[in-house]
């Protein structure tokens, strides 16, 4: 059954031969020393890494246990610490195939990227969950098939093996073809060949193409111009405006033209005909453009972060959104990595969600303990907000008694 190609990038092609199994070699002893304690400051630390290892399961084969465990864990190191390019979740779809959480996670950070989709849907059929690679195909025709026609391909390719019912497949005819997309004159002709003329489809294509017609006044053209004339802040300004406008009536709508505008600047950085000294700055305004609009979606605050590290606003929002969460690592990575000691709003998030986190109290404790460290000017406010919100009666009860000792001295 094919669902869509499962193409690697051109520059990471693998040999395919079993070497066999690498339980007497130290693979660790393979990656060049200069690279294997090299810290990781960069991007391009990471890439160096992932390269070396990518090297090593080359020489080892795909049984290579303890290799593709190392390669593993640098891609996660990788993916939390920074946003992956379309081109480096295509890489690792290809390390790590059996890694369906980490494929999910890449589908939903670059949506846009149908080829990712296509290759987890692949996976799925191979491994026999057919009703699950059904599931996928479904939600990438929600979240990303108003861009583009492969998904659509596929989706019929997959009912024909599945069922051989032509209803359900005139019926994805039918969705696609009330959706305002590219090329939609070609696609109506190639259903009107295998199933006839139809008015009412015919109605819908003219209503998609309207919409279609709205949306280059609206937006496409003026980003367009701004491409052509090779223009970034204009570009950027561009996607926010054309984002905008569809806020209220078409949110699902905003947030793809804002994917489309992340697509862009990552293209930009890539390209020597940019000026791009600020950058950074264009990206904070198409994030915090994209948080307006979900204020609440923890994933885009975290692609935020990751890719703005040093935006106090964004560390913030993320902090107030962990609250409930789980996450104790997550939250002491955000409140430590370069707060200015006197930023009292970061300290306070942070003592809220900690409170409200499934921490221990041991744990909540030595974060508190830390908090204070870092924040002294803050310190008092903070244990009397600690010893309100200690569940334990006995002991609430112990901390209030030390807060009034030490400060009734």
């Amino acid at each position: 059954m094919q669902v869509g190609e499962e193409t690697p990038p051109e520059d990471a092609e693998f040999d395919d031969t079993d070497d066999g199994d690498d339980s007497d070699i130290d693979v660790e002893e393979l990656i060049p020393e200069e690279i294997k304690n090299a810290v990781k400051e960069s991007r391009e630390d990471y890439i160096q890494l992932i390269t070396a290892l990518r090297q090593v399961k080359l020489k080892l084969g795909h049984n290579s246990r303890r290799g593709e465990e190392l390669l593993g864990q640098a891609w996660n190191e990788f993916r939390n610490r920074y946003n992956l390019k379309s081109k480096e979740w295509l890489v690792l779809a290809q390390d790590l195939p059996h890694d369906d959480e980490v494929l999910a996670q890449g589908c939903l950070e670059c949506p846009l990227n149908e080829q990712l989709w296509l290759i987890r849907i692949a996976k799925q059929a191979e491994n026999g969950n057919i009703e699950k690679a059904r599931q996928i195909l479904h939600q990438a025709l929600e979240i990303c098939g108003r861009c583009g026609s492969r998904l659509w391909d596929a989706a019929r390719a997959l009912e024909k093996d599945l069922s051989h019912e032509n209803k359900n497949i005139q019926e994805l005819w039918h969705r696609q073809l009330r959706i305002p997309l590219p090329n939609a004159e070609k696609y109506l002709a190639e259903y009107e060949s295998q199933y006839g003329i139809d008015a009412q489809v015919r109605r819908w294509h003219a209503d998609a193409a309207k919409i279609q017609s709205q949306r280059a006044q609206i937006g496409e053209n003026a980003v367009a111009i701004a491409a052509m004339r090779k223009d970034l802040n204009a570009l950027t300004e561009a996607w926010i405006q054309y984002a905008q406008a569809f806020s209220s009536c078409d949110q699902s709508w905003s947030k793809l033209i804002l994917e489309r505008a992340l697509i862009d600047l990552e293209e930009a950085n890539e390209k020597q005909f940019y000026h791009l000294k600020n950058i950074t700055q264009l990206y904070k305004k198409i994030w915090h453009c994209y948080l307006q609009l979900d204020p609440t979606c923890i994933n885009i605050a975290r692609r935020a972060l990751r890719c703005c590290p040093d935006e106090i606003r964004f560390r913030l929002l993320l902090l107030r959104r962990l609250v409930g969460s789980s996450s104790l690592h997550e939250i002491i990575a955000l409140t430590f990595y370069k707060s200015p000691p006197e930023d009292k709003s970061i300290a306070l998030s942070a003592a809220y969600a900690v409170m409200h986190s499934s921490a221990s109290e041991i744990d909540k404790e030595h974060f508190f303990d830390r908090l204070c460290q870092e924040f002294p000017s803050q310190c008092l406010r903070l244990r009397i907000y600690q010893a309100a919100n200690t569940a334990d009666i006995s002991q609430r009860q112990s901390k209030w008694r030390a807060l009034l000792e030490k400060h009734s001295e």
